[in-house]
């Protein structure tokens, strides 16, 4: 009796929990909101005017605070400088005269060049890319390279007047950091295509962590380190190899991970549509995903926090059972509880009946 009672208890447990976590699978899509909100000021009663590039070298500091900074030209900073960029709104504004005719090809063009050590730090600003040439296909961007830092917050990197676009693009064993960070152009109801694109390439060693920020597209390149943490962006794509990747609480449109041994952990985080042609390893952790197309070689995990159980991993090649899996668990315990329950109140009936003919006997012979 007392076997089959904790046999009872344990089936209940496990239909109970059982059900809580299947409650937790949810498969929905939440709207995707962008904010373009900014905190700096438009209007500076200091304006300050730099004519051709502005080049900060050798251990030297350089401080832009409380103004407005035109600059037609370059900002470079190199060799352990650095500057900083504090409530201040920086314009660059290259003459065409002094564009370079390989610019025309390279279909990039670097306002702001960090390199050699040097360190950069952006605080409750706004920088502005822009270009009186008509080339439509040019990216204006901030390059960061080889062993510098960056610190971008509570800034804001406008798209440019001319060209195709804004970026950051930070390699060769860079380090960055942005937090309430917007670099977005990017309107649902302008479809996907028709307008500038703003965003973070990243490459070669590079680290990069992204807080409560919004950009248009993000390219992961090769053994590179990279965090996002309440990130918004319409793509998110992964080019080369062995780069790790954590995506957190964030909301994706489109997550390409293109190249082949990376390690992706998407963690309660919204995604419209994922792609997943190499043999890279990810894993989908309480996310909520609309449609995912998976390559042969690809090593896809779907993880949940379950009561009682706690993390829960099984590949996705078996999420069609899952389902079909579960209704047959609750259907068994169902039926097992049901089945002891009835056996228990059978033999707790008969145990009764021979209690009473045993008092009637003893009765009869007394």
């Amino acid at each position: 009796m007392r076997l089959r009672f904790y046999t009872l208890l344990l089936c209940l447990t496990f239909f109970i929990f059982t059900a809580a976590g299947l409650a937790t699978i949810q498969d929905h899509f939440i709207g995707y909101e962008k904010d373009y909100s900014s905190d700096v000021c438009s209007l500076f009663q200091n304006v300050t005017i730099h004519e051709g590039d502005l080049t900060i070298e050798d251990n030297a500091t350089y401080l832009i605070e409380n103004c407005q900074f035109n600059l037609t030209g370059k900002l470079i900073i190199k060799d352990k400088a650095e500057v900083i960029i504090r409530n201040a709104k920086l314009i660059s504004n290259w003459n065409t005269s002094e564009v370079p005719k390989m610019h025309a090809s390279m279909h990039r063009t670097e306002h702001i060049i960090v390199e050699n050590q040097a360190k950069l730090t952006v605080l409750n600003s706004e920088l502005i890319f822009s270009a009186p040439y008509p080339w439509q296909t040019e990216y204006h961007g901030l390059l960061l390279y080889d062993h510098v830092t960056a610190n971008i917050t509570k800034s804001k990197v406008t798209h440019s007047v001319n060209g195709k676009g804004d970026y950051i693009y930070a390699y060769n064993d860079s380090r960055l950091w942005t937090k309430d960070v917007t670099m977005s152009t990017y309107k649902p109801e302008d479809g996907f295509y028709d307008y500038p694109k703003s965003g973070l390439v990243t490459f070669d060693r590079s680290e990069v962590e992204v807080q409560n920020s919004t950009f248009d597209y993000i390219f992961i390149g090769g053994n590179c380190s990279v965090s996002f943490y309440n990130l918004n962006a319409e793509r998110c794509e992964m080019t080369r190899d062995s780069s790790r990747v954590n995506i957190i609480n964030s909301t994706i449109l489109k997550l390409a991970i293109l190249s082949s041994d990376c390690n992706v952990w998407v963690t309660d985080a919204t995604v419209e549509l994922v792609r997943i042609p190499g043999n890279s390893n990810v894993w989908l952790h309480n996310s909520s995903v609309k449609k995912i197309y998976v390559g042969e070689k690809a090593k896809v995990w779907i993880v949940w926090d379950w009561p009682l159980f706690g993390q829960v991993t099984v590949p996705y090649a078996w999420t069609p059972y899952i389902a079909p899996a579960i209704v047959v668990a609750l259907t068994v315990t169902s039926i097992t509880v049901i089945y002891l329950f009835f056996l228990r109140r059978r033999k707790g009936r008969a145990e009764i009946t021979e209690e009473v003919n045993h008092w009637l006997t003893r009765k009869e012979e007394l």
